[in-house]
């Protein structure tokens, strides 16, 4: 299921749908040690509640919106190593999806409550990408350094050079 194929929220069906989404999403019982399915929350509500009516040239719902901020600082505490997952279909971390995403919609928005609450999101976010999840961690770069190389490669989405940032988040392998 794609982001799309839910519908649209506003629909009495994608209500019911965001209100189970938020549901799940706020409450710490899932211990599933498969985060693609938190993976896919995040995503689907980001995509729906603050991508899509971005896209569209209106203000998010502040109130999806919200809830759609929280459950992303929610998931990211209850799983630590969300935001390093690697998805099914590619072969980049979470936050690669995840951050130049926060970046479009902070720059679509002219400030007020929402820009502040995705600030502090987006601050969230990349503390937990700088914390080490475990010692069974074998990426290529972790902790601070992982969370430098996340910061420059945010400032090379922000300068107009996405390619570049795939590109060089893509881990690299000592031996073939």
């Amino acid at each position: 299921m794609t982001p799309d194929d839910i519908g649209d929220l506003g629909s009495a069906t994608g209500q019911q749908l965001l209100e189970n989404l938020i549901k799940e999403g706020l409450t710490p019982s899932g211990q599933d040690a498969d985060l693609s399915k938190y993976r896919k929350l995040v995503q689907v509500l980001l995509q729906n509640c603050i991508l899509k009516p971005i896209s569209r040239n209106s203000q998010p719902n502040p109130q999806q919106a919200q809830y759609t901020l929280t459950i992303l600082q929610t998931q990211a505490k209850l799983h630590p190593g969300l935001l390093c997952s690697r998805g099914q279909e590619n072969d980049h971390p979470f936050y690669c999806w995840l951050l130049p995403r926060l970046v479009q919609v902070a720059v679509s928005l002219d400030g007020g409550s929402l820009y502040d609450d995705l600030m502090i999101t987006m601050i969230d976010a990349l503390r937990a990408i700088g914390r080490n999840s475990s010692e069974e961690d074998v990426s290529w770069a972790k902790g601070a350094r992982r969370l430098s190389m996340v910061l420059r490669h945010i400032h090379s989405f922000c300068q107009g050079e996405p390619s570049r940032v795939v590109s060089e988040l893509t881990p690299r392998h000592p031996f073939p």
